[in-house]
């Protein structure tokens, strides 16, 4: 290679640096500079998109939290305490049989024990108290049964106050 180029003229060897310099700018320019200008451009038309949603996404957590925030601390058509509550609503999720114990801790506090429970029939419960009641865990500790989908469980819910 070095005896090519050094067979070459002057005016040669100008025009071949000057092509490879031509060479590198195009290849740059197509592999790196005209693609990060392409998606400097849509990210720009993507931006206003973005925001719009974003804002539309706060607004809508703001509504959600409006929602809990009104919801929470409702008692059962009876009225009565955070145990009275809990006892009522293990029976609508077929826990009652599953309840062994249920007792206060703390001020606004509740221990429940449950043996052999559906741990969906669990998640399902402990999800409308909170969503309904505002009562809360606060401590969660569990261990699994022989049959499938089956635990015991110690649970510490804290209430929305009374």
């Amino acid at each position: 290679m070095a005896v090519f180029l050094e067979n070459l003229n002057k005016r040669e060897k100008i025009v071949l640096a000057a092509g490879t310099v031509f060479l590198f700018l195009a290849v740059l320019y197509g592999l790196v500079i005209a693609p990060f200008y392409n998606d400097l451009k849509r990210q720009r038309q993507e931006v206003p998109k973005k925001r719009e949603t974003l804002n539309w996404m706060m607004d809508a957590a703001r509504q959600v939290e409006n929602l809990r925030a009104g919801s929470k601390g409702r008692t059962p058509a009876g009225g009565g305490s955070h145990l009275t509550v809990i006892e009522q609503t293990a029976k609508q999720f077929r826990l009652d049989r599953s309840l062994k114990r249920v007792e206060p801790k703390e001020q606004n506090s509740v221990r429940v024990w449950l043996e052999d429970a559906m741990f969906e029939d669990i998640f399902l419960w402990l999800k409308e108290l909170e969503k309904d009641y505002g009562i809360s865990v606060s401590s969660i500790t569990s261990e699994r049964r022989d049959a499938p989908g089956y635990v015991n469980a110690r649970i510490v819910l804290q209430g929305a106050g009374e």
